[in-house]
């Protein structure tokens, strides 16, 4: 795929690697007022992984490539995960690692050059060490754990629920077991969180000499999030009005918050007198944020309309006409229905056995409430799903056993 694709990128992705090139060249513009930078600090983190990439090339080809890399590396850490989870069963692993094959959607996403693949493997990666550290209570493994949570969230800021996730779990784990290294383990996440992303903004203000700006406040990707008139695209999706507040207030963080935090109550008033009006914004919210079954990433693939070609043919039908992945999104709606269905049945008659099992559902619980508040994309809502394959494994598995067991 990545050889039948040019090397041109949009949106976000092309803003952040025009971004990385420049800084290349010395020139860092980027972090003025009014450009993108300025405006969107919490790239920041998958800027400086563009520039390190670009020692090597500044092609787009490279960032699909490592894309590769990544997805493959999510694959074998979604198998790792499920080792710790479940004790190392065979046919477990398996089939966890068919179901991480099976997830099409993520390979889709080889051509979004943004921070979303490379973030996601680093989470897993650190997810993976935090099971092994309170298996072994080594601190090497609690050190890893926490490095790379940290570049995680350093890399796709989102990832901080992840983050938020896994001490939810450690708190439950230490309430059960009474054992101290856990609270060690906890503040060690929040203390090398806090290092590294300070690290992070002093090194980068060193070394460009400009000071790295707070950007758009939080509170207008709530009010971007809960606006009941908010259906540029859908309920609760993206819309540049809300960053527009933001530069009519002359970049005035303070005025722009204050002014963001009126819409909200504006909203949350108008929702309160019509409860219907209420009902329909979040139900639509939801269900475009968590039923497409392809999270955008036919969507965030190479589009002929936006100079971006593919010369298999059949690549480029699959990704400019919509009619070509209908089964496709047929498919794997189905694949999502058994998966989701899977750990359902897992929640309700394995959880208890396994407790390593609950972070993939604290991680999903914490997702689906952060997404119903904030701004909201189909695409952000996959690791959340994907997240949930070393459980759905176990059930398929032991689903697989009783109908074999029957059968004979």
């Amino acid at each position: 795929m990545i050889i039948n694709i040019n090397s041109v990128l949009r949106y976000d992705a092309l803003s952040v690697h025009k971004a990385s090139i420049a800084i290349h060249h010395g020139k860092f513009t980027t972090m003025d007022m009014g450009h993108y930078m300025y405006r969107y600090p919490h790239q920041i983190g998958f800027l400086i992984y563009e520039y390190i990439l670009g020692f090597i090339s500044y092609d787009a080809k490279l960032l699909f490539g490592m894309n590769l890399a990544a997805i493959f590396g999510i694959n074998f850490f979604i198998y790792k995960i499920t080792k710790e989870i479940f004790n190392d069963q065979h046919k477990v692993n398996l089939t966890a690692i068919t179901l991480s094959f099976l997830f099409l959607p993520q390979f889709f996403f080889l051509t979004f050059a943004y921070g979303l693949i490379p973030g996601f493997f680093l989470l897993t990666v650190g997810v993976f060490y935090l099971f092994a550290a309170v298996r072994t209570k080594k601190w090497k493994d609690m050190i890893l754990s926490s490095i790379f949570l940290m570049l995680a969230v350093l890399m796709k800021k989102n990832f901080i629920i992840a983050l938020a996730a896994c001490l939810c779990y450690l708190f439950l784990h230490y309430l059960k077991e009474h054992d101290k290294n856990i609270l060690k383990m906890m503040v060690l996440f929040v203390i090398v969180f806090v290092a590294g992303k300070m690290i992070m903004t002093v090194g980068f203000e060193v070394a460009t000499g400009k000071k790295i700006n707070k950007g758009v406040p939080s509170i207008l990707w709530v009010a971007m999030g809960t606006d009941p008139d908010n259906h540029v695209r859908s309920g609760g999706w993206y819309n540049k009005k809300f960053i527009d507040v933001y530069v009519s207030n002359n970049y005035d963080r303070e005025k722009a918050a204050k002014q963001g935090e009126k819409m909200v109550s504006g909203y949350i008033k108008q929702y309160k007198r019509h409860p219907k009006k209420a009902c329909e914004f979040f139900s639509k919210k939801l269900t475009t944020t968590w039923t497409d079954p392809l999270y955008e990433s036919i969507f965030s693939g190479p589009k002929a309309a936006a100079g971006q070609y593919v010369k298999t043919k059949q690549l480029h039908h699959l990704f400019n006409e919509e009619k070509h992945d209908t089964y496709l999104y047929t498919g794997m709606k189905a694949y999502i229905i058994l998966l989701l269905a899977a750990v359902w049945i897992f929640v309700i008659k394995y959880l208890k056995e396994y407790d390593k099992a609950a972070f993939g559902l604290i991680f999903l619980i914490g997702g689906f409430l952060f997404h119903l508040f904030w701004e909201t994309k189909g695409q952000y809502v996959y690791p959340y799903i994907f997240m949930q394959i070393p459980t759905a494994a176990y059930a398929v598995t032991r689903f697989y056993e009783k109908i074999s067991a029957k059968a004979k």
